[in-house]
């Protein structure tokens, strides 16, 4: 080779290391500014229609840091979101949660529903990536980096039956999709139904994904409940209704779930306990009007779980960008914190609890009918 050609080689190759190493210089800074946040949710299956709502409040909540930003509101972070696909299957969560853990290096962790909570939660604790699940089963707060931002089973069983009680129901059947979240449902229900005269006259399980319910809905049906109680997921939740209707059935309700499904029309006129309005009586209306349609399962919550971690970052003292131990020591002391939602505390099982308010789909929207 010729000693001309050595020399641009070697140049080459020294213009590359420079470029190299000022990226990498650059990237180091700009990531010691960027809090990340990774989000597994489904954003295909049964339950996408809710993942794009929970991806939109998300989205919103950004917006609205740039919009402080233009009005002059100083941030000493940027904040990335991270979008893994759960199919709400549990398989494909723990790779998402090790990717954005390995790959990504989020710092905090962000999902929905409880088989996906409880999938992610044990990865978190080992870990130590600070977790925020919107789900129902309290286990999911297990250990120090695990937290949960959703009413708890207590909290909506206890509205659900004292309304029971002031409608004199004694007998209610419970219908209920295999899953860990609504199990914790049912179990609250289950526990807490004799302090309120109520009994359980029947109990049936079934699978997710099964369309036919009409051997269920005779079970039910004969063991003359004063209410038939649904606890699933669309689309099985709607299909149980239509099914139950066609044996003329219309003494149906839920602890919660109505406001989690895809079709709401098909529950209208029904009573049942499910979210209280919210405390910011503007964000419905901004959503809407930002995205087109609708609020779906657990929007409020992944917005006020979005400013709870951009809060903690920010009233962060380190030179540094802060680490895992301070989220987790800093979301597990939330206190009175304004959310979407009302003001949100965190308790000693790192749980920040939200309230529950009975109400109907109407042909104007939703009517509370409690506080």
């Amino acid at each position: 080779m010729k000693k001309s050609n050595k020399v641009y080689i070697i140049l080459a190759l020294a213009v590359f290391a420079i470029f190299f190493i000022i990226k990498l210089a650059g990237d180091t800074a700009s990531d010691s500014k960027t809090i990340k946040i990774g989000v597994v949710i489904p954003l295909t299956g049964t339950q996408s229609f809710a993942g794009e709502g929970l991806k939109n409040a998300l989205i919103l909540a950004q917006e609205d840091i740039a919009n402080q930003k233009k009005l002059g509101k100083p941030f000493k972070y940027d904040y990335k979101l991270i979008f893994e696909d759960s199919q709400l299957d549990p398989k494909l969560a723990i790779s998402a949660a090790n990717k954005l853990i390995d790959v990504d290096e989020v710092n905090v962790l962000l999902d929905a529903y409880a088989p996906i909570g409880n999938a992610v939660s044990s990865i978190a604790e080992k870990r130590g990536a600070p977790h925020i699940s919107v789900a129902f089963d309290p286990k999911i707060a297990d250990g120090k980096y695990n937290f949960i931002l959703f009413m708890k089973p207590d909290t909506v069983s206890r509205v659900f039956l004292e309304e029971l009680q002031k409608r004199n129901v004694k007998k209610i059947s419970i219908l209920r999709v295999n899953n860990s979240g609504i199990a914790s449902v049912y179990q609250a229900i289950k526990d807490l139904s004799p302090n309120y005269g109520v009994s359980i006259s029947s109990d049936e399980v079934f699978q997710p994904g099964e369309k036919d319910f009409k051997s269920l809905a005779m079970k039910s049906i004969s063991s003359k409940p004063d209410e038939h109680v649904l606890l699933a997921l669309s689309p099985e939740i709607e299909l149980l209704t239509n099914q139950l209707n066609d044996y003329g059935v219309t003494n149906i309700t839920t602890a919660f779930y109505f406001d989690v499904a895809q079709n709401k029309e098909v529950f209208r006129g029904l009573w049942f306990a499910g979210y209280s309005k919210l405390g910011d009586t503007n964000f419905e209306g901004r959503y809407k009007e930002r995205f087109k349609r609708e609020m779906t399962f657990g929007i409020p919550n992944f917005y006020d779980a979005f400013n709870i971690i951009v809060d903690t970052a920010e009233n962060y003292n380190g030179n540094q960008k802060p680490d895992d131990n301070y989220f987790a020591e800093k979301i597990g002391e939330v206190k009175a914190f304004k959310g979407v939602l009302g003001n949100l505390s965190s308790d000693s099982d790192g749980i920040i609890d939200t309230p529950a308010s009975i109400k109907t789909f109407t042909d104007n929207g939703t009517d509370y009918l409690s506080k």
